[in-house]
């Protein structure tokens, strides 16, 4: 059972449709993670090109008379913490934000253990943005960005079946009971 349907979903409406991030989320903080493996590689690899050269091994390393080794060694750890760091954000992000759509408003909730939640009335939403780019069509995903009367542009990020996301919130929107202008 999901947070939202626990914790947020009153019982006078009823949990229409419910997502997650997609599976691209993880993927990019992975490629971010390779990406400071390879900046920490290519280091290594220059630092011992330079040690081969100067004839001396790569844990002494010496400039103008400065031992340069454990410098080096905590900018490898550096980079591979970082890129460590930045996949384990997206990995917690991926497994802790929740999407969904009620009868009456689309709920969006990040966070694991300091969880945000942001309430959007459908009634409140005057139109929707979908951002996706060619990887988004091609395997099925995009951002929303949701034009609220009153609260502003609501940025929701890359969801799963976006289209279907959509659809659903149309599809309430639809079924809203309208209430007549008075004259």
């Amino acid at each position: 059972m999901s947070y939202i349907s626990r914790n947020v979903i009153n019982t006078d409406e009823r949990l229409v449709y419910s997502t997650r991030l997609h599976w691209m989320y993880l993927l990019k903080g992975l490629v971010w993670f390779l990406v400071f493996v390879g900046f920490a590689v290519g280091l290594a690899r220059l630092m011992e090109l330079a040690g081969v050269r100067a004839g001396v091994p790569m844990t002494h390393f010496e400039i103008l008379g400065y031992d340069l080794g454990p410098i080096v060694w905590w900018m490898y750890g550096a980079l591979i913490g970082t890129g460590i760091m930045i996949f384990l954000i997206h990995l917690i992000n991926y497994f802790f934000t929740e999407l969904a759509i009620t009868s009456g408003r689309v709920i969006y909730k990040t966070g694991m253990i300091s969880t945000t939640v942001q309430e959007i009335d459908l009634d409140e939403i005057e139109s929707q943005r979908v951002k996706s780019g060619l990887l988004g069509n091609l395997f099925g995903y995009g951002s929303v960005v949701l034009d609220c009367r009153f609260v502003g542009d609501v940025s929701l990020p890359k969801v799963r079946n976006v289209n279907r996301f959509v659809r659903m919130i149309h599809k309430m929107r639809g079924a809203m009971p309208r209430v007549a202008a008075v004259h």
